[in-house]
């Protein structure tokens, strides 16, 4: 492969968003928070209008502060609700989801399309052994349980925020957060963004594909 330059995921994530919304980045500190499958980070960056070499649009893009966990993801909230639904189907069938790897597979699959509809829904069945074994849970009972994983994020979100008052004397009132990663669909994110900066966070359409989106414009 020729590689003709490297980009930086938020700033792609960033250039994405742009494309759609540059009125809501420009000439503004963007604290890219992104929760994928397997690994988290989040960075503050700043959006200006100037053209960087090979950018579609006039938009030049500064990385300023990031921290993050390359093994915080998606993945931890999957096991997760995999641990629910295994204790649930213990409890109401007498039947054990570990110790087998196929069905632990099985459980870890069917758990990851579950955590999605729950973005989107109250409670949700899972069918554990087809066709006639399936237990529920609901939101409350996911967030409860992800409650430290969400406060892992939630202490490198702050993290950052300390770090761009220290070093460039910037409070969280002049911070955007922007959202990218198929799991910072979980409502429960939203949440604690809000909470933090007192305000919602900005978010795209298809958060899981802003990465991809903005280096195929890049």
């Amino acid at each position: 492969l020729n590689v003709l330059a490297l980009l930086p995921e938020p700033h792609a994530a960033a250039l994405a968003f742009a494309v759609d919304k540059v009125a809501d980045i420009i000439d503004r500190y963007l604290l890219v928070y992104d929760l994928g499958g397997g690994t988290f980070d989040v960075t503050l960056i700043h959006a200006c209008t100037a053209r960087d070499p090979g950018s579609p649009i006039d938009l030049k893009i500064d990385t300023l502060c990031k921290d993050g966990d390359a093994a915080l993801g998606g993945l931890d909230w999957d096991k997760v609700l995999a641990d629910i639904v295994a204790e649930k189907t213990m409890q109401t069938y007498g039947v054990d989801m570990w110790g087998d790897g196929k069905k632990e597979a099985i459980l870890l699959d069917v758990c990851e399309k579950a955590k999605r509809h729950l973005s989107r829904v109250a409670a949700v069945p899972v069918l554990v052994e087809p066709p006639d074994k399936q237990v529920e849970v609901t939101v409350a009972e996911f967030e409860d349980r992800s409650r430290d994983l969400l406060l892992q994020t939630q202490l490198f979100l702050e993290r950052v925020i300390r770090d761009a008052d220290a070093q460039h004397h910037m409070g969280k009132d002049r911070i955007e957060v922007m959202l990218t990663g198929g799991s910072s669909k979980m409502p429960m994110v939203k949440k604690m963004i809000e909470g933090v900066m007192g305000r919602p966070p900005l978010q795209h359409r298809n958060p899981e594909l802003l990465v991809t989106i903005g280096a195929a414009y890049w």
